[in-house]
C-alpha cells in the first residue's frame, strides 16, 4: 500500500447552490417533436440518462412558457447542444430560433454542437432543399427577410459541422450508441480541459488539483481492479472529493454505486443490509431480489463479474466492512473496475487498498477563498474591514473546509458589527474544537428548528425524508419548512431523499445534548446503549427525556421496573431495536409487567416486544409510526382507538396476534405490514376505503384464503405464502398497483381475468405457485415476470408481445414441455444488437422440455455467441477499449455438450493445447460450457505456458496451452457443496471474414455468413470475448454417451 500526501495542493470540495453553478446541464437536445419525440429522440435521451449525462429536453418546460427566456437560459446552461435535424425541423420557427441561439452560444462561449441528420440528406439542410425548401417558402410569407436569412445562415453553418447521418449508420440502435459515445468523449474532454478557476467559481476550490492527484492513483486506463483509499480527519472533504470523482467518471463504467456513511449504516442495519444495497444497485434489481443473491445466484455472479463498475464506500471504519462489501474484488467485479474508500482510520486500508491518498487541511489562501465564496457568494468583500475579519475567521477554523462553509453561510449578509460579535464569541471559546465552531449556526435557529436538528442528529440521520417529516410533523415541529431551513443553513443535506449531515455537525449536536446535564436522566435525548441502560435499570428517567433509541445488540438482558416510563411523560420517540440480525427476541424483560407508556409517543418501534398487549392505560392517539415486529403481542388494545395521526404500522411476524387490530379509526394510514400471522383469517372490509394506503404486506398468513377488501390506491401488495386460492375480479381496478408478490401461494389456482387492466403493474412474482397452470393476459407494461415453480406446461403466447419485459424466470417449471421459438425481447436481441434488451431468461431445471424446445434454446445460444462475438469485435477499434470485456450467459436444461464445442472433458476442468498461430487477428474469444447439477458456477482460467504477466488477456497471445477450471461457488466465492460439474467444454471462435457478420436465416433457422450492410472500421487489437453456456442436469440420470474429446 502506497500513501500519497499532497498537502500543498489539497483543496476544499464544496457543493454550492444552483445560482452558483456555471452549467446545469451537460446536453441540450434540439429536435422537432412531431418527427422524433417518441422515437429516435427518446432513445437518445434515455441512453444519455443511463450514462448519467444530465440532459435537458424541452418537455421539461412548464406549460405556457415562451421560448424566451426559459428555453434560451437552458441552452446557455448546457455544455453541448445536440441538434437533431429531421424532415419537418425547418417548418418550426421555434426550432430555428433554438438553432440560432445555440450557434450564438457556440461562437460566444465555445459551446459544443453536434448535428444529427435523421432521415434527411445533410445537403438538404445546408442548401434548404426538399422539405426545407417548402418550409422556407412558407416562412418567407410570415417573417421578415432578415429573420429568414438568419435562419438560413444558421442551417448552413450547422450542416457544415461534423456530425452523424442516420443513412450511413444502421441499425438505429448502433447510431444511438455511437452518438452517446461521441458526446461522452467530447464532454470528458471539456471536464479535463476545464480550468481550476471554473471549479473555484462553482465553489469547488482547487478541486482540479485534488482530482488529478487521485486520478493518477486510480490509473483508469489499466485493466486491473484497483482500490484507492481517501484518508483524513472528519470534515476535511473526503466524501465530497469522492462524490466529484464518482460524478465525473461514472459514464466511463457499466455500473456504479455510491454507498454513503458505511460506518453508521452498518451500526444501524448491519453489513448484510449494506451488501444487499450494493448488489441491488450494481445489478439494478429490487432490494428483495438482491438479498436472495447472497445465498448464491450463478447468473447474478456472472453478470457482476462481467461488469466494469465504479464503487465508492464512504466513511468505512472497520476492515470487516471492507472485506464483506468488496473483499475479493478481483473475483467479484469486471476488469477495469475501480473502488474508492473514504475513511478516517488508515488501518482500514492497510490490507485492502492499492493506494492511499492523504487529504490535508487547506492552506491559508485556499481556505480564505472558500470562506469568501460562502460569506459573500459571488461578490467581493464590501470593504477592507471584511477582508481582515475574513482572515480572522479563516485563522480560527484551521483549514477545515466544512467549518469554513458553515461559518461563511452563517455570516452571509450580516453587518460588520455582527461579524465582530461572532468573532468575539469565538474568542471566548479558544479551546473548543470544530463542533464548537459549527454550533454558531445552531444557535441561530428557532426552538422548533433546534428540536428538528437534534432529533436528526441523534436519531434520524440517513433516514427517509418523508418518514422523518411525518414523525416530526406529528410532534408539532413543522418539519417541512424546518428541514428546508436546515438545508439552506448548510446544517443538513438531502441525498436520494435521505437526510444526511456532516460528521462534525453530528458530533456538535451530540455535544449540545451532553451539555444539557451531567445527569443522564435529565438529558433530552439518549442514543448510546450504555447510557440508556443505566437510566432504565436505575429508573431515573425524567420528564426532560424526549427520545430514546436503544440498540439491544450492545447490551445484556435486564429485568426492568414496571414503572420505568412513569416519569418520562414527555417521551416522543422510542426505538428499541437490534442491529444484529442474528440475535432474536427482546433483551428487556418485564416479569412484573409494564405499568404505562407515555401518551406523548409519536414514534414507537419495539423489536420483540415481550408482553401480550400494550398497557391498558396507554392512549395511542398521538402515534404516527407503530412498529413492533417479532413481538409477543396477542392484542394491541381492547377497544376502538382514535388514530388520526397514524401513518405506518408494522406488526410483522408477531405470531401470537390473535386477530386483526382494529384500525378503522386510522384513515390516514399509508403503510401496513401484518406479515407472518398464521391466525389472520380475513382482512377487514374497512381497508377498502383507506385511500391513503399504498403499501400492504400480508405475506406468510397461511390461513388467509381470500382477499375481498383491497385499498384502491395500493401500490405494493405482498401476499407471499398466503392461503389465497383465487384473486378477486376487483383487482383489475387497482390502477396504481406497481408490484404484486404471490410467491409460494401453493393453493393459488387462478388469476383474475381482469389482470390486463393493471396499467401500472411492473413486477409480478408467482414463484412457487405450484397449483397455477395457466394465467390470463397481462398488462403490456410489465417488466419483471417470475413464473418459476408453477405448473404451466407451455409458455403463454402472449408473452411474445410483452415488449417491456426485462426478466422472465421459468426455472423449476417441471411440467413445462415447450418453449416458444421466439420470445420477442430475445428476437430483438438477436437481430438488432448483441446486447439483449431482456436481462434474463431462465429455463433452469425445466427437465421435461421436449427435444425441439431444447434444440431451439441451444440454437439460440449458438446464434447469440456468434452475434455477440462478431459485434463485440467490430465495436473494439482501438486498444484503449480493451478493458470492456464482453461475456454472454446462457442457461438451458440438458445432459450433453453440443458437438460444436470441439474440446470436451469429463469433470470440472479441461486443458487444451492451442494450435499454432491460434491468436490471429480474427480471433473473437472463447466459449465455455459446463454441465452441472444445481445452479452455481464460476471458472478460473490459468495460462499454463507463456509469459507471466499481470493481465491474463495479454498472456494469451504467447500461450501454447490453456486450462479452465469450473468451481461451484456462491456470489461471494464461498464453495457450494450441493453442486458439481459433470462435464465441460471449450470452443474457440474466429471470424471468417472481417467484413462478415452472423445472421439468422429466418426460413430455415440455420447460421449463415453474409455480407454486412454496415460500414465497419478496420479491427485492431482487442480483448477477446468470453462466453459461458451451461446446462443443468437436475436430478435426471444422464442419457447417452459423452461426446468424444477432439483436439
Amino acid at each position: 500500500m502506497n500513501i500519497s500526501s499532497m498537502a500543498s495542493s489539497s483543496s476544499s470540495v464544496v457543493v454550492v447552490d444552483d445560482d452558483q453553478v456555471v452549467n446545469k446541464y451537460d446536453v441540450f437536445i434540439s429536435f422537432r417533436g412531431v418527427d422524433t419525440r417518441d422515437s429516435f429522440t427518446s432513445h437518445v435521451y434515455s441512453a444519455l440518462c443511463r450514462k448519467n449525462v444530465e440532459t435537458y429536453i424541452d418537455y421539461k418546460l412548464e406549460r405556457g412558457h415562451e421560448i424566451s427566456p426559459a428555453l434560451l437560459k437552458a441552452i446557455e446552461d448546457s455544455k453541448l447542444s445536440l441538434v437533431i435535424f429531421s424532415q419537418n425541423y425547418a417548418s418550426s420557427s421555434w426550432c430555428l430560433d433554438e438553432l440560432v441561439h445555440i450557434l450564438k452560444c457556440k461562437h460566444r462561449n465555445g459551446q459544443l454542437v453536434v448535428p444529427v441528420f435523421h432521415g434527411i440528406d445533410p445537403s438538404h439542410v445546408r442548401k434548404q432543399k426538399g422539405s426545407y425548401e417548402v418550409a422556407f417558402a412558407q416562412l418567407q410569407q410570415r417573417f421578415h427577410i432578415d429573420k429568414v436569412k438568419e435562419w438560413r445562415d444558421a442551417l448552413e453553418s450547422a450542416a457544415n459541422l461534423s456530425g452523424w447521418d442516420s443513412l450511413n449508420t444502421r441499425p438505429e440502435s448502433k447510431l444511438v450508441e455511437a452518438i452517446v459515445e461521441d458526446i461522452i468523449n467530447k464532454l470528458n474532454s471539456v471536464y479535463v480541459s476545464s480550468s481550476s478557476s471554473d471549479d473555484d467559481a462553482k465553489g469547488l476550490v482547487g478541486i482540479s488539483k485534488r482530482y488529478e492527484q487521485v486520478m493518477s492513483l486510480l490509473t483508469i486506463e489499466s485493466y486491473d481492479i484497483r482500490v484507492v483509499g481517501i484518508w483524513g480527519i472528519g470534515g476535511i472533504g473526503k466524501t465530497t472529493l469522492a462524490s466529484v470523482i464518482f460524478t465525473r467518471l461514472i459514464s466511463q463504467f457499466e455500473g456504479g454505486c455510491f454507498l454513503p456513511n458505511v460506518r453508521e449504516e452498518a451500526q444501524k442495519h448491519g453489513l448484510n443490509h449494506l451488501r444487499t444495497k450494493l448488489l441491488s444497485t450494481l445489478l439494478e434489481e429490487e432490494t428483495s431480489s438482491a438479498s436472495n443473491m447472497v445465498a448464491g445466484s450463478t447468473f447474478a455472479r456472472s453478470r457482476l463479474r462481467r461488469k466494469k463498475v465504479l464503487i465508492v464506500l464512504d466513511d468505512v471504519n472497520d476492515s470487516e466492512q471492507l472485506e464483506l462489501l468488496v473483499g475479493d474484488h478481483d473475483n467479484w467485479f469486471g476488469l477495469g473496475s475501480r473502488i474508492i474508500v473514504t475513511t478516517r482510520d488508515i488501518q482500514v486500508l492497510r490490507k485492502g487498498a492499492n493506494e492511499v491518498y492523504e487529504v490535508k487541511e487547506l492552506d491559508f489562501d485556499e481556505a480564505l477563498q472558500l470562506f469568501q465564496l460562502n460569506a459573500f457568494k459571488n461578490s467581493s468583500p464590501p470593504s477592507t474591514d471584511y477582508i481582515e475579519l475574513s482572515e480572522r475567521v479563516v485563522d480560527y477554523t484551521k483549514g477545515v473546509p466544512l467549518a469554513l462553509k458553515v461559518l461563511g453561510s452563517y455570516l452571509h449578509s450580516r453587518s460588520k458589527k455582527e461579524w465582530e460579535s461572532a468573532l468575539n464569541k469565538l474568542k471566548k471559546m479558544p479551546n473548543m474544537k470544530i463542533h464548537s465552531v459549527l454550533r454558531i449556526s445552531y444557535d441561530g435557529l428557532d426552538e422548533k428548528e433546534k428540536d428538528i436538528f437534534l432529533d436528526i442528529v441523534c436519531f434520524f440521520k440517513g433516514e427517509d425524508r418523508s418518514l422523518v417529516e411525518n414523525i416530526l410533523d406529528g410532534c408539532d415541529l413543522f418539519a417541512d419548512i424546518g428541514i428546508t431551513d436546515l438545508i439552506n443553513k448548510s446544517l443538513i443535506t438531502i441525498i436520494e431523499n435521505r437526510v444526511w449531515m456532516h460528521d462534525l455537525l453530528q458530533e456538535m449536536g451530540w455535544e449540545i445534548v451532553r451539555q444539557e446535564s451531567k445527569d443522564l436522566g435529565k438529558r433530552s435525548r439518549l442514543w448510546i446503549a450504555e447510557d440508556v441502560c443505566r437510566v432504565l435499570k436505575t429508573n431515573t428517567g425524567t420528564a426532560t427525556i424526549e427520545g430514546i433509541f436503544l440498540d439491544m445488540s450492545k447490551m445484556r438482558d435486564v429485568d426492568l421496573n414496571p414503572e420505568v416510563f412513569v416519569n418520562m411523560y414527555n417521551l416522543r420517540l422510542l426505538k428499541i431495536y437490534n442491529s444484529n440480525n442474528l440475535i432474536k427476541g427482546c433483551k428487556l424483560h418485564f416479569t412484573r409487567g409494564l405499568q404505562c407508556l407515555p401518551d406523548a409517543l409519536r414514534y414507537l418501534h419495539w423489536y420483540g416486544y415481550p408482553l401480550k398487549s400494550l398497557p391498558s392505560n396507554f392512549n395511542p392517539e398521538n402515534l404516527v409510526v407503530l412498529e413492533m415486529p417479532h413481538s409477543q403481542i396477542e392484542q394491541l388494545w381492547s377497544e376502538n382507538q382514535y388514530l388520526d395521526k397514524l401513518r405506518k404500522i408494522d406488526l410483522s411476524n408477531s405470531e401470537n396476534l390473535t386477530q386483526f387490530p382494529d384500525l378503522s379509526q386510522a384513515p390516514h394510514l399509508e403503510s401496513m405490514n401484518l406479515g407472518g400471522h398464521r391466525n389472520l383469517l380475513q382482512v377487514p372490509s374497512y381497508l377498502e376505503y383507506f385511500d391513503k394506503l399504498t403499501v400492504l404486506n400480508l405475506s406468510g398468513n397461511s390461513n388467509l384464503k381470500n382477499l375481498k377488501a383491497i385499498p384502491q390506491r395500493i401500490q405494493y401488495l405482498d401476499l407471499e405464502g398466503t392461503g389465497i386460492e383465487e384473486l378477486p375480479s376487483s383487482i383489475g381496478s387497482l390502477d396504481k398497483l406497481f408490484s404484486l408478490i404471490l410467491r409460494n401461494c401453493k393453493g393459488l389456482k387462478k388469476l383474475s381475468s381482469s389482470m390486463h387492466k393493471l396499467k401500472s403493474l411492473d413486477h409480478l412474482n408467482l414463484y412457487g405457485c405450484s397449483s397455477l397452470d395457466n394465467f390470463p393476459d397481462l398488462p403490456m407494461e410489465i417488466r419483471y415476470l417470475n413464473l418459476s415453480g408453477t405448473a404451466i406446461e407451455q409458455v403463454p403466447s402472449q408473452i411474445e408481445g410483452l415488449s417491456n419485459l426485462q426478466i422472465l424466470d421459468l426455472g423449476n417449471c417441471r411440467r413445462l414441455k415447450t418453449a416458444p421459438k421466439r420470445i420477442m425481447p430475445l428476437t430483438q436481441a438477436c437481430y438488432e444488437d448483441y446486447k439483449p434488451d431482456i436481462e434474463m431468461v431462465s429455463f433452469m431445471n425445466c427437465l421435461n422440455l421436449d427435444e425441439n424446445a431444447r434444440d431451439n434454446l441451444m440454437e439460440y445460444a449458438q446464434l447469440r455467441v456468434w452475434r455477440m462475438a462478431t459485434a463485440a469485435a467490430s465495436l473494439r477499434p482501438t486498444p484503449a477499449d480493451e478493458d470492456e470485456q464482453s461475456q454472454l450467459f446462457v442457461c438451458c436444461p440438458g445432459n450433453k455438450i453440443p458437438s460444436w464445442f470441439h474440446y470436451q472433458s469429463e469433470g470440472s476442468s479441461i486443458s487444451i493445447k492451442l494450435p499454432s498461430q491460434w491468436f490471429r487477428t480474427n480471433f473473437l474469444g472463447f466459449t465455455l460450457y459446463h454441465l452441472f447439477l444445481w445452479y452455481d458456477h464460476s471458472f478460473n482460467l490459468n495460462v499454463l505456458k507463456g509469459d507471466e504477466r499481470e493481465n491474463w488477456c495479454t498472456n494469451l497471445r504467447n500461450a501454447t496451452e490453456v486450462s479452465f477450471e469450473f468451481n461451484p461457488v456462491d456470489l461471494f466465492s464461498d464453495p457450494v457443496e450441493s453442486c458439481y460439474v459433470k462435464k465441460c467444454g471449450v470452443c474457440l471462435i474466429y471470424a471468417q471474414d472481417q467484413d462478415s457478420t452472423i445472421v439468422m436465416d429466418e426460413d430455415v433457422g440455420k447460421l449463415t455468413v453474409g455480407e454486412s450492410s454496415k460500414s465497419k472500421r478496420p479491427r485492431q487489437a482487442y480483448q477477446p470475448t468470453g462466453t459461458s453456456i451451461f446446462t443443468d442436469n437436475g436430478d435426471e440420470e444422464e442419457e447417452g454417451e459423452p461426446q468424444p474429446k477432439r483436439n
